[in-house]
């Protein structure tokens, strides 16, 4: 991704403004889909940025995945090497230990190199499917919650009829909410598959079996979505 500069940096500034293009974007299509206005200056869109960015950030330089190499690490290490073998930048854990125990098998550098940067760009893409998801969605809910008092939002519910596979979900009446959405065929994961229909308020977050979310995804490369209404 452009956004990330080198193995240890984070451009954030130019990850600040791919989330605003993408958040513009939704918003701007979804306020004349639904009848709203997208005031792209309003305080709730910028607040939305910022933890979009933070979100990222931390994804892409996990503690955990440090933590887990340090916790295999041979004693009496020097600095300099310590500090190579617990550069993780871009790894998630279960990467990050396969290249230490490669170390630590004696693996070639070279075949230590080819090894990392294929799990970096394996988990780039993952990054990448599941960030714009969660950036769409949390789009989406910044600019309902920006209309909420907005009548346009009363209207934009009783169009948006979803259908429910003959199965009975929580509702959240009378007040604006918002639905969360499988793709509904034959690649929706059981993790995803129950959470189909259930509702939360727009201020609020879903309750599920897995915790709080505010919003799709729930794991990598989840392709979940909500409506309002």
């Amino acid at each position: 991704m452009k956004a990330v500069q080198s193995r240890r940096e984070v451009d954030t500034l130019a990850l600040r403004n791919a989330i605003t293009l993408l958040l513009v974007e939704v918003c701007d299509t979804s306020a004349s889909v639904y009848g709203m206005v997208f005031n792209p200056n309003s305080p709730i869109y910028l607040f939305t940025i910022d933890r979009l960015v933070d979100k990222f950030t931390r994804g892409i330089n996990l503690k955990e995945s440090k933590d887990a190499v340090k916790s295999i690490l041979p004693q009496g290490l020097g600095v300099a090497e310590q500090t190579s073998r617990l550069d993780t930048f871009g790894l998630d854990a279960r990467a990050a230990v396969r290249l230490e125990r490669m170390r630590q098998e004696g693996k070639s550098d070279r075949e230590i190199l080819q090894e990392r940067n294929r799990s970096i760009v394996l988990r780039g893409n993952i990054i990448s499917t599941t960030e714009t998801n969660r950036i769409v969605n949390q789009s989406l809910i910044a600019l309902w919650r920006d209309n909420a008092e907005n009548e346009l939002v009363a209207k934009a519910r009783r169009r948006r009829q979803v259908e429910y596979r003959g199965t009975t979900r929580r509702r959240v009446m009378n007040q604006p909410h918002k639905t969360w959405m499988t793709r509904r065929d034959d690649k929706v994961c059981k993790y995803c598959d129950p959470l189909d229909g259930i509702t939360a308020r727009l201020d609020a977050e879903f309750d599920t079996r897995y915790g709080v979310f505010d919003s799709p995804p729930i794991h990598p490369n989840c392709r979940c979505f909500m409506v309002l209404g």
